[in-house]
């Protein structure tokens, strides 16, 4: 057995395994995000390691950090827990090759049952009925046009890896397929790295049920009682229970006796759930495997008292199982509610703040908490608003809706509004009483009562709420200025678009050439703003000087020669957080220089540009960067080379009248304000009002004066394909 594990988790689950280690006389090591440090796993630790930062792909996504702490702390295996890197096979793999076990299954079963598309072909394989869909994964839109329309629609696209409901869409006709499709597949990108996706039909009516299995290396195949997961919301379950109601005993029979035989067909180890749905017949489809521990797994303990966590440890040491098929009975029935921070009332807006009082109604038989949380703690928007996990067993069914009722009815929670009185009010819900409720159940609920939490430990008004925001990290919330939308700052995301309206927020030059640029090599560092214009302003020196401070940058522009796919090109990049971006004295003559040379050594030039128009504090001598500039523009095109511009938000004034507008090619990012001067100078000009889009880059297109406005996660895929035919047709792409 070992000696050490870390677990690389955070939250209730965390806290469950430390307990499980500590009980089997197992060492625990907590790997933890700054967010965390005083969280109640990381306490409850022999050891632990920071890894990083609050977002989770700095801390609980990172595989350095955490096989570097495993290393450190001379860990033995590392449990992943459920979610983060508990079904990556990659992470599996890189424990084997660190001489560290992995506790779950290997990175070969992984790789076959993690990527849902060949699982579904491994299931048909081997005997177990499946949903009819794609054979594989679904390469293109055209293609999902064709395999819907040999199936039939309703049909649901989903993420072929991953899980939790990311990366899902359902379609009912062909004219929602294509923006479903990129919709889906963007998200898998985003939450796995990964936007392969295939096609099922849509089974309706159907119940979700699975089944839960263990195998040891010796052969040794236990499957247990199959799960009612069917009370769930947008993909996410809700309420589990087990065993499923409507089941009769030979129906579970003969379900858990395909599972086993699968295990065996694939040679399947340590925990892993089949998922089923059950049609109005009770005809089971298999929709995918989850190689890992389940949330749910609790129900399961509770009505078999096998300890799941326990069993992966031992699996994976290599020991036999403790239990046998023939152990396994049906103990009375179970029920689980996730416990969120959300407002139910709100579309289950996600609540953050601080925990100022916690009360679980524990001590009584049959009852179960599984938390990772005590007062004072805090619900982050950077990971799940689960704050717990309300268990309950009875000796039957009714006799746990009673007892979960109760729980719910005693639970205590201030300072973060909770979904505790929902799952209330489905418990009473005459469909969840007979067990007749549906995966759809709660998207087509209508007469629940409006969520109306006036009691002390629910209730936030207007007072409340600001408080509890003021109590969360000032870049906690984001607000997008285009669709003023406000959302969390973590799903700004690499490129940093509202995830709403797709608008790019301003980003600094450094940014940019890192996303764009293979290589590269900065000139012109030397030249700076003039001492002449700061003399005698000491207000424009402040900005000057907290432009430099900020962007590590002389001026408003960074150029240099970089490589897109080993293509070379001259760039330009403007950096709005130096006094704006905007065309100063040396600015101009950066940009002028950086014509020159690339005339001088034929190169093309891609310029991005963001800019407050010329800089009003150095007057005359800004203006006259405008004719420099235009003048070496060009020079550089009557030698028939390329230019490429990409106009930012914003991009207005001298910059748009000197060598904004002047490229071959002007593509624009979506959302982005273009335009020759602000509204205000508009309006005063014109005498009237303009319409309220007339800069936007949409509305530029659309009257003529730019050629494309591209997402900005799809410029430099742009650029390098015009750069690719530039160098092959040998002339300007323009001509």
């Amino acid at each position: 057995m070992f000696s050490k594990v870390l677990v690389a988790n955070r939250g209730e689950i965390a806290v469950q395994i430390i307990r499980t280690l500590h009980n089997m006389g197992i060492q625990a090591v907590a790997v933890y995000s700054k967010a965390d440090k005083d969280s109640l796993f990381v306490h409850l630790a022999d050891e632990a390691v920071c890894i990083g930062d609050v977002m989770p792909k700095d801390s609980y996504l990172n595989m350095e950090n955490i096989l570097s702490a495993a290393v450190l702390t001379a860990c033995d295996a590392i449990h992943p827990g459920y979610g983060f890197l508990s079904e990556n096979a990659k992470f599996a793999e890189l424990c084997e090759q660190s001489h560290i076990t992995f506790i779950g299954p290997s990175p070969q079963l992984m790789t076959l049952m993690g990527d849902k598309a060949q699982a579904r072909d491994t299931m048909k394989n081997v005997g177990v009925p499946v949903i009819p869909g794609s054979d594989g994964v679904v390469n293109s839109i055209e293609e999902a046009e064709a395999i819907s329309e040999r199936i039939g629609y309703p049909i649901l696209l989903k993420a072929a890896v991953g899980g939790g409901g990311k990366g899902i869409r359902q379609v009912t006709s062909q004219n929602m397929l294509r923006s479903a499709f990129q919709e889906a597949q963007k998200e898998a990108e985003a939450s796995f790295s990964d936007g392969s996706m295939y096609i099922e039909k849509v089974i309706t009516n159907a119940k979700h049920i699975e089944v839960q299995v263990i195998a040891d290396i010796f052969g040794n195949v236990v499957v247990l009682p199959e799960r009612d997961c069917s009370m769930q919301r947008k993909h996410q379950k809700v309420i589990e229970e087990t065993p499923c109601a409507l089941l009769s005993s030979a129906e579970r029979e003969k379900l858990l006796a395909v599972v086993s035989h699968a295990v065996t067909e694939i040679g399947y180890t340590n925990t892993g759930t089949f998922e089923f749905l059950m049609d109005n017949d009770h005809h089971f489809y298999f929709m995918e495997m989850n190689t890992r521990l389940q949330v749910e797994h609790t129900v399961t303990e509770a009505i078999t008292g096998v300890e799941l966590i326990k069993s992966q440890l031992v699996v994976a040491a290599g020991e036999k199982l403790g239990f046998t098929q023939e152990d396994i009975h049906i103990m009375g029935h179970a029920i689980e509610c996730r416990l969120n921070a959300e407002d139910p009332s709100q579309n289950f807006l996600p609540q953050p703040g601080k925990i100022e009082n916690l009360y679980f109604p524990t001590g009584t038989l049959g009852v179960r908490i599984d938390a990772g949380i005590v007062a004072g703690d805090a619900i982050y928007p950077f990971y799940d608003s689960m704050i717990a996990k309300l268990i309950v067993r009875g000796e039957t069914r009714d006799d746990s809706v009673i007892k979960m009722r109760r729980v719910l009815e005693e639970t205590v929670i201030d300072g973060v509004q909770t979904n505790c009185e929902y799952l209330d009010q489905l418990l009473s819900t005459q469909d969840f009483q007979s067990g007749q409720y549906t995966t759809t159940y709660i998207e087509e609920l209508q007469d629940l009562p409006t969520i109306n939490n006036n009691s002390a430990t629910q209730s936030l008004d207007h007072q409340q709420l600001k408080r509890q925001m003021n109590q969360l990290p000032d870049d906690m919330m984001t607000k997008c200025p285009k669709c003023h939308t406000q959302f969390f700052s973590g799903e700004l995301g690499t490129y940093h678009t509202c995830p709403h309206c797709g608008y790019g927020f301003r980003v600094s030059a450094q940014e940019r050439v890192n996303w764009i640029f293979d290589d590269y090599q900065l000139i012109n560092e030397d030249i700076t703003v003039s001492e002449y214009f700061l003399v005698d302003n000491q207000a424009y020196q402040k900005k000057v000087d907290s432009g430099k401070a900020r962007t590590h940058l002389n001026e408003s522009v960074m150029t240099g020669i970089g490589k897109i796919d080993n293509m070379q090109t001259a760039f330009g990049i403007m950096d709005p957080f130096f006094v704006m971006g905007s065309l100063g004295s040396g600015t101009g003559e950066k940009i002028a220089r950086l014509f020159e040379m690339a005339t001088e050594r034929r190169l093309p030039v891609v310029m991005f540009t963001a800019s407050g128009g010329a800089r009003m504090q150095e007057g005359i001598h800004s203006l006259m960067q405008m004719a420099k500039t235009s003048q070496a523009v060009a020079k550089h095109h009557e030698a028939g080379l390329f230019y490429l511009v990409v106009l930012c938000d914003p991009t207005t004034g001298g910059v748009t009248a000197s060598y904004a507008m002047q490229g071959d090619i002007v593509l624009a990012e979506s959302q982005a304000l273009v335009g020759f001067a602000g509204r205000r100078v508009i309006e005063q000009t014109m005498m009237r009002k303009p319409p309220e889009d007339f800069q936007d880059a949409e509305t530029v297109l659309a009257n003529g004066f730019i050629d494309a406005v591209v997402p900005r996660e799809d410029i430099r895929s742009v650029i390098a394909q015009l750069l690719a035919f530039h160098q092959h047709e040998g002339a300007r792409i323009s001509d």
